[in-house]
């Protein structure tokens, strides 16, 4: 059970609620079970707790007092699925006399609903502020094999059915294999958030198979005169002579929202995010040869290499002008850079002298 990534702790999490369930011959988890297998996987859930006496409310009570109001309760049955359908859900309680009064209705509505459920409790959470509520779910369909399901959440997962599936992505592995040479890693979640090891772990893998890796954490890249579109953002079709990249997604969308409004030309736009592999010298050394670029843009927060950066930028200003945008030039733009691409913006007195050296 679980990717590589886990460790063994959490894969014996994982691995132990699973058991458990299949013991029992459910293929549901309970909402307590599923928080237990997000948390492995770091993802963020509300603060809760489980009141298991079904016959007090008082349990309910000091959980919401501990967590804070207001909060929402919900039954816990692994008979019970859909709670709402049962009326085990109640949403917004401010005060100790609504939970308490809450707790009888909902443990009364699912006994109603389905008298031989077995009830494990009530859960008592956080109410998280509002937000779009959408479903991510996997599915292993028999002919596509691992599949990603996204719908719109909540009481409307019923009435709208609005589902969209994608297979989902293929391990390092598995593209070795098959002979894959370059790789496109659009995901968050490593280097920028401090998850250095996980990145680590990605490079090595597109090392071991001869893959050159661009990202992660970046939002694609374009390359006009292939006609080629590989980013989560909309075709950009204009061709020109000007190779744009980008280590910042922001300021690379905000580039590509000038070149859509102005209608600016371009070869290509590249995002490098992390630059966890492909980063800007080698971009450097590519662009010097491209037939369709004849000017090389770039937005730097910082260099992987610098003297790689600097030999590759000698051998390419002869043939084309490199102009360079370096970002972090305070101390509040170091730290912005550093908290969405893992970037150690250097000092900026240092980038101007030696970028005006290298041409």
């Amino acid at each position: 059970m679980g990717p590589t990534y886990l460790t063994d702790r959490q894969k014996g999490i994982v691995e132990g609620v699973s058991d458990k369930a299949r013991a029992a011959g459910r293929q549901v988890l309970t909402a307590p079970e599923g928080r237990l297998i997000a948390e492995a996987y770091g993802i963020p859930v509300p603060a809760e707790g489980l009141a298991e006496d079904a016959e007090d409310a008082e349990d309910a009570v000091a959980l919401a007092d501990r967590i804070g109001f207001p909060v929402a309760l919900k039954i816990v049955s692994p008979d019970i699925p859909h709670k709402t359908d049962a009326g085990g859900v109640r949403t917004g309680l401010g005060s100790a006399a609504e939970v308490r009064a809450a707790f009888t209705t909902i443990v009364a509505n699912a006994r109603a609903y389905a008298p031989q459920a077995r009830i494990d409790g009530v859960q008592v959470q956080q109410m998280v502020p509002e937000g779009q509520e959408v479903i991510v779910g996997a599915v292993t369909d028999p002919t596509f094999g691992k599949v990603v399901a996204f719908r719109l959440g909540g009481v409307l997962v019923e009435v709208l059915k609005d589902v969209t599936f994608r297979l989902a992505p293929a391990s390092g592995e598995e593209a070795g294999r098959k002979g894959v040479p370059n790789a496109v890693l659009i995901p968050s979640g490593f280097a920028e958030t401090g998850e250095h090891a996980l990145q680590q772990r990605i490079v090595a893998i597109g090392a071991e198979w001869g893959i050159r890796l661009l990202g992660p954490n970046i939002y694609g890249y374009y390359s006009t005169w292939q006609d080629l579109c590989a980013t989560f953002c909309t075709p950009y079709d204009v061709k020109g002579g000007v190779a744009l990249t980008s280590q910042s997604g922001g300021i690379g969308m905000a580039i590509l929202g000038f070149a859509r409004t102005t209608r600016t030309g371009v070869s290509a736009i590249v995002g490098l995010g992390n630059k966890a592999d492909v980063d800007e010298d080698d971009l450097l050394t590519y662009f010097a040869e491209a037939p369709h670029t004849d000017c090389i843009a770039m937005h730097l927060e910082d260099l992987k290499d610098g003297r790689a950066f600097v030999a590759a930028a000698r051998e390419t200003v002869p043939k084309k002008p490199v102009v360079v945008l370096k970002a972090g030039r305070t101390s509040a733009g170091a730290r912005a850079a550093g908290s969405h691409t893992g970037a150690l913006a250097g000092d900026d007195a240092v980038y101007d002298d030696i970028l005006r050296q290298a041409g």
